[in-house]
Parts: C-alpha cells; sequence; structure tokens
C-alpha cells in the first residue's frame, strides 16, 4: 500500500470504520443497517441501543466465560505460560555444536567441559541443590525442574530461580528409538537421579537396559496374558473357524516374503495366493512341531505346486480385481452385437462347462474381436 494510503494511527482508522450503534436521528439509515451487527472496533460508553427481540442491546455484550474471569478479577489480556522445553540423551551421546574447521580433540574437549542441559540436571541431582520455595533437586521430576531453577544456556547450568514460573516439557522421541523412548518414560517416572545408572535402577537393583526398568517396575505387561492365552488354547473345539477368522492376521507378511524371494517389489498378490501360502506356511510350523494339518478335520490344506512368481508376465496378467471385472462385464455384455453375443455364447459355454475347445474369432479391422475378447476374459477372471 502506497504510503499516502496507509492509515497509521487508531484515530485514522476510527474515521472510516466503528462499531458503535450509529445515532437513530442523525444517521438513520446506518442505525437500521446496524441491526444487521457490527464488527468489533471501537466501542465508546453511550446510550444508544437496539431492541431485539425485546432486549435492549448496547452493543456491549460479555461472554459468560469472560464474565467469570472479569468477577473473579482474574488478568484478562498479555498473559502467557512459560514453557521450558527439555533435551535429553543417553550415556555418551550428549550432542554438542562446533567449528566443522575445529579439531576433534577441540570438539571432544568442549564435550568433557560443558554439561548439556540434561546432564546439568544430573549435577543438580547430585548437589540437591536447593530451588524456589525452598524446593531441593532430588524432590522433583525432570519436568518440574523449570518451575523450581531456570537454565541459564551461556554458562550451561541450572540455577535458582527467583520469580515467575515455568512449565516443563520433555522433548518427543519415537518409538523407533527404543533406548531413549523408555528412558523418556521413565524421566517421567523416576524423581532426582544422580547418574544414568540411577535412571536404571528399581529396588537396589541396576538394570542393563531402560526397557528391563519399565519392565521389572510394572510400567510395562510381561506379555504373560498373552502366553497363558496360548497355552489355554492348547486344544480347540473349531479349528477351522478359528482359522477363517484369523488367516488374515497371519498373513501380513506374506507378500513382503514373497516381493523379496522374487526380488519382484511391484508384486501383487490374490487373496487365494497369499491364502495358500499362509496355508504352507502354517504347514510347515505344523510340520517342524511332529505334526500336520492333514491330522484337523475340515482344515484347509496347502496346494502342494509352488505358485510360481518369478515370471513378470504371468504375474501381470494375473494381478486383477474380480469385483471391477464383475461390474465391467455386467456392463459390456449388454454392448455386444447380436453376431457379437452368438460368438460369446458359445465360447463361454464350452469353458464354463469344462467341454475345451479352440476357437478362431475372424473379421475386418473394427469388427470388434478386441471387445468380445476383453468380454470373456472378464467373465471368466471374475469368476476365479
Amino acid at each position: 500500500m502506497a504510503l499516502q494510503s496507509k492509515l497509521p494511527t487508531a484515530g485514522d482508522i476510527d474515521k472510516i470504520i466503528s462499531a458503535e450503534i450509529p445515532d437513530k436521528e442523525k444517521d438513520p439509515v446506518l442505525y437500521e443497517v446496524g441491526g444487521d451487527g457490527y464488527p468489533v472496533y471501537r466501542r465508546r460508553m453511550t446510550e444508544d441501543y437496539i431492541e431485539k427481540g425485546g432486549i435492549k442491546c448496547d452493543n456491549r455484550y460479555v461472554s459468560a466465560s469472560k464474565a467469570i474471569w472479569r468477577i473473579f478479577k482474574f488478568p484478562l489480556q498479555n498473559r502467557s505460560t512459560a514453557v521450558q522445553r527439555l533435551s535429553f540423551h543417553d550415556e555418551g551421546k550428549q550432542p554438542t555444536y562446533f567449528d566443522g574447521k575445529a579439531h576433534i580433540s577441540d570438539a571432544l574437549e568442549h564435550i568433557i567441559n560443558q554439561d548439556s542441559q540434561f546432564m546439568s540436571w544430573l549435577t543438580l541431582n547430585k548437589n540437591n541443590d536447593v530451588g524456589k520455595n525452598g524446593k531441593r533437586a532430588r524432590e522433583l521430576l525432570y519436568a518440574q525442574i523449570p518451575a523450581y531453577f531456570t537454565w541459564d544456556g551461556k554458562n550451561k547450568q541450572l540455577k535458582k530461580r527467583s520469580k515467575g514460573f515455568s512449565l516443563g516439557r520433555i522433548n518427543y522421541v519415537p518409538r523407533k528409538m527404543e533406548d531413549e523412548y523408555y528412558l523418556r518414560v521413565l524421566l517421567n517416572i523416576v524423581r532426582g537421579p544422580m547418574s544414568f545408572d540411577g535412571i536404571k535402577t528399581y529396588n537396589g537393583v541396576v538394570y542393563k537396559s531402560y526397557k528391563e526398568v519399565c519392565f521389572a517396575s510394572g510400567i510395562l505387561d510381561d506379555d504373560q496374558v498373552f502366553i497363558n492365552g496360548l497355552i489355554e488354547a492348547d486344544s480347540l473345539a473349531r479349528p477351522e473357524h478359528v482359522w477363517l477368522q484369523t488367516w488374515h492376521l497371519l498373513s501380513e507378511d506374506i507378500g513382503t516374503k514373497q516381493r523379496e524371494q522374487y526380488k519382484n517389489s511391484e508384486l501383487t498378490l490374490i487373496e487365494a495366493h497369499i491364502r495358500n501360502y499362509t496355508v504352507q506356511e502354517t504347514e510347515m510350523i505344523m510340520l517342524f512341531n511332529g505334526g500336520t494339518l492333514k491330522d484337523i478335520a475340515h482344515f484347509p490344506q496347502p496346494s502342494r505346486e509352488g505358485i510360481d512368481n518369478s515370471n513378470r508376465l504371468i504375474i501381470d496378467e494375473m494381478r486383477y480385481n474380480r469385483d471391477f471385472l464383475e461390474e465391467n462385464h455386467a456392463e459390456w455384455i449388454k454392448m455386444l452385437t447380436t453376431e457379437q453375443r452368438s460368438i460369446y455364447d458359445e465360447i463361454a459355454g464350452d469353458v464354463f462347462n469344462d467341454l475345451g475347445g479352440v476357437f478362431i474369432v475372424y473379421g475386418f479391422g473394427g469388427t470388434g474381436k478386441t471387445f468380445v475378447w476383453k468380454t470373456l476374459a472378464a467373465a471368466a477372471r471374475s469368476r476365479g
């Protein structure tokens, strides 16, 4: 916006924009428009009002929440809660920043001589320093430290808070970073540790990993409930029914295994093949443990003929959606001419009745030979 067109002050804006209820006598037109509402800008105390539904509105409505804040005399503006982000790291993995041209020995010396925020907390606990309101460091969780101590980023140390308040929020880490993930879990429970071993200690026992401490302290379940469930399920009344309800859960990695085996990242298996591979895997486990699926009545049996997925041309031809083809077939068959339909019926009749035969369809270009083939293929593939 050009300088001469700008409105630098509130007074300039108030000359052209107003949220006050216009005077009924001086501005009757604006007064009528005001009945449909005005945006919130300047609102001086006046005696003007608009009557809506028997209620006199002076354009100074106070919401219920704002009324409560005023009644209790809470501050309404320019209020925010300070939040201190808390970093952490595993033992020997302290992050550091240094000039790319610096010598490695200088960078290592920098790590030794300067504490990280997390290491400073452990040092604070060793000394059991006193924070704001006389609170001792060892009485606090890591996330509670900012309420009683402040982080001096320049000198890399925690100091007693003299005024104010701050919330602590420990940095997030994903579940895949297992050590750091369980360390973060423990930091929300363990008070005043003085070392990494202190974090790994429970009931006087120092565990090898943070995950083991979580199991020992009961933070994590030990999967015993699932073990007991498998033991109790030693004898199933209807194993074939259990299989039908759960086989898709057992087949989650079948596609990945087949793609890796045949080195074909684009391999897509139809449901029948996935189920057969899953039965084959189940049979291998049974045989390894001295059993076989043949001993279970009415249980699906694996096909002894392996499905060759090494030929991509065959795989591409077999990669189709039966439901989609069934819908297409229902539409295409209505589009066949009388002559095309007679050819379709003759070939489809022999195929679906297992009569076999060799058929040669010939004709001039544009007579629909390909369309007849597409319709026949859709009919056969949609039936599996």
